[in-house]
């Protein structure tokens, strides 16, 4: 792992802004798999992630679970559902708790973006893993 392949939100939920930029960040990285990383699926519908990216593209999302979007894959999983055996691109966190966050070196990545419900949830685990803390740019 790589000092930026890990990095912690200094934020707390709900946090549109905070998701735009990482899905922004992760659709201009060199990964081909986006995946959303939730503690259950259920909760993607009516969520924050509706005002960030739009209702159509999360009903989509929701309903099959793995979508392509410019040229990118974009996935929605739970930890239930999450393939530790496979490289899972550009992974970002939403409202997991300190337990799950702390679980993910165990699962392949290319990078994760830890975006805490709470706050300073997960962020002792990012810097110990080397990771960097980051701010919301203003858009």
């Amino acid at each position: 792992m790589n000092d930026n392949s890990i990095s912690y939100f200094e934020t707390k939920g709900p946090d549109v802004k905070a998701i735009k930029q990482t899905f922004d960040l992760a659709m201009k990285s060199e990964c081909q798999l986006i995946t959303f990383l939730i503690p259950t699926l259920e909760q993607i519908k009516g969520s924050v992630l509706r005002d960030a990216l739009s209702q159509n593209f999360v009903e989509k999302l929701y309903k099959n679970k793995k979508l392509t979007f410019r040229n990118k894959t974009i996935a929605a999983c739970s930890y239930k559902t999450f393939n530790k055996n496979v490289n899972n691109g550009f992974v970002i966190t939403l409202w997991n708790s300190v337990k799950e966050i702390e679980n993910l070196e165990k699962y392949s990545f290319e990078k994760i973006m830890v975006i805490p419900w709470l706050e300073d949830e997960g962020k002792a685990w990012v810097l110990n893993q080397g990771g960097e803390v980051i701010g919301v740019v203003p858009l």
